[in-house]
């Protein structure tokens, strides 16, 4: 395989899966970076919305053809009491963080669980590796290359090369850290429902 399809995604959660998925179907020999500890990411969020973008995106890409949303028709606001205080008629399609994890993972490296099969005509060169924590990437410049340094589960360093460095390592991005340092995350602050904000 020429070094031009290769690629290293940094972070394995959704945004990484998807990415991973997308350059395994276009060829590529992918390799997925994650920083948990556990080789399969759980409780990282309940019911989520079905977005129109996730469900095309399911229809191209998705082999395993596993149905993921439902269809929620009202959104309701409760306050702490657990009564309502508003209600909108919105037709959303929701699903679960769990079986949208599971459904990429089992089109990304075949992950079999008890959400879905994996697909048996799917084959790719890709690989998921947790627990690992990347500390460094530049580029060498007589190669083109992408340089990637990383510690595994044990604290060993290693080095990794791709043509392709792609950072989906959430909102503490370590890649956003290294590339523009001066990039702060803030927290922005939250507005109740029903609150007027000036």
């Amino acid at each position: 395989m020429s070094s031009s399809k290769t690629a290293i995604v940094v972070g394995g959660s959704l945004g990484g899966l998807f990415s991973g998925i997308v350059l395994k179907r276009l060829g590529h020999r992918v390799t997925i970076f994650e920083r948990s500890p556990t080789p399969l990411l759980q409780d990282q969020g309940a019911g989520i919305v079905a977005g129109g973008d996730v469900l095309h995106f399911l229809q191209q890409f998705d082999k395993t053809r596993r149905e993921v949303a439902v269809v929620s028709p009202v959104r309701h606001y409760l306050n702490k009491e657990g009564k309502e205080i508003q209600r909108h008629e919105w037709e959303q399609r929701m699903t679960s963080w769990d079986l949208l994890y599971h459904v990429l993972r089992a089109n990304f490296d075949g992950v079999e669980s008890e959400y879905v099969k994996p697909p048996k005509d799917d084959q790719g060169d890709v690989k998921y590796e947790y627990g690992i924590t990347v500390t460094g990437i530049e580029l060498d410049e007589e190669s083109g290359e992408m340089v990637v340094t990383y510690k595994d589960r044990d604290g060993q360093e290693h080095v990794a090369k791709a043509a392709r460095v792609f950072a989906a390592d959430g909102p503490s991005s370590i890649i956003r850290g290294i590339l523009l340092p001066e990039d702060k995350r803030k927290y922005a602050g939250y507005v109740p429902p029903g609150v007027k904000s000036n």
